[in-house]
């Protein structure tokens, strides 16, 4: 876990070693597929491979996109997916003589497989409760209120643009730290918009901005220059531009 947070810190392609070792059950059973379908060579066997040659190059040749490297990593299972089930079904169960085999050997790989998911989905519980996990009540009613709204562009702190999408189809002028392009003059702005330093309803028309939203956090009061909020509340605050 630590290596793979250390990649989507620094951009650099997976270490070999924690790769293997996540993809091994996937990536194992495709090899028995990628026999097939190099000897195969139909159109849809040179997809699934030219796939893979150019999510490696993605992966390992330095090129704008380094910040999403992970992002494209999770394109590599569904061909390892598509191979193996080609290895299954192509070269290992044909060489089963047993009924009882040949439908347990699919399940069982399947139940395997399957363990890791299971990890993935039930693991976050435990910890859901933490306040890195969870917003307050006054974000989590506003956040429902903008999802309701026409959609449209957002102005605010990086904090609250994180969760933004995740309650509406509004895109967020900065969110996400490692996908928000120039993230940190992004943010300055938008902190001198919020606080005061610069003029803020220029701004919203310049950048097409529809709604700002202004919380406590922030160490002056709300902008009084956007007129009342369209969402009020003391900590959680909602301007409509437009």
């Amino acid at each position: 876990m630590q290596r793979w947070t250390f990649h989507s810190k620094n951009a650099l392609p997976p270490e070999a070693f924690s790769l293997f070792f996540a993809i091994a059950p996937q990536l194992l059973l495709a090899l028995t597929g990628l026999a097939v379908v190099l000897r195969r060579r139909s159109r849809e066997d040179i997809f699934l491979v030219a796939w893979l040659v150019l999510l490696a190059a993605i992966l390992y040749l330095p090129n704008p996109a380094g910040d999403l490297r992970r992002r494209f990593l999770d394109g590599l299972y569904l061909p390892l997916v598509v191979l193996g089930a080609i290895g299954m079904y192509e070269t290992i169960l044909p060489r089963l003589r047993s009924a009882r085999a040949y439908a347990l050997i699919p399940f069982s790989y399947v139940a395997f497989t399957a363990i890791g998911s299971a990890f993935l989905v039930l693991a976050p519980l435990l910890i859901a409760t933490q306040p890195q996990y969870s917003v307050p009540r006054t974000w989590f009613d506003g956040l429902t209120w903008l999802g309701n709204q026409p959609s449209g562009r957002v102005l605010s702190m990086p904090g609250v643009g994180l969760f933004v999408p995740a309650y509406s189809p509004d895109t967020v002028y900065v969110g996400h730290y490692d996908e928000t392009f120039d993230y940190v003059n992004k943010t300055q702005t938008a902190l001198d918009l919020l606080i005061g330093k610069a003029d803020i309803v220029q701004f919203d028309t310049a950048n097409h901005i529809r709604y700002v939203i202004w919380t406590a956090d922030l160490p002056t009061p709300p902008p009084t220059t956007l007129g009342p909020p369209a969402y009020d509340s003391a900590n959680f605050k909602i301007y409509r531009v437009y």
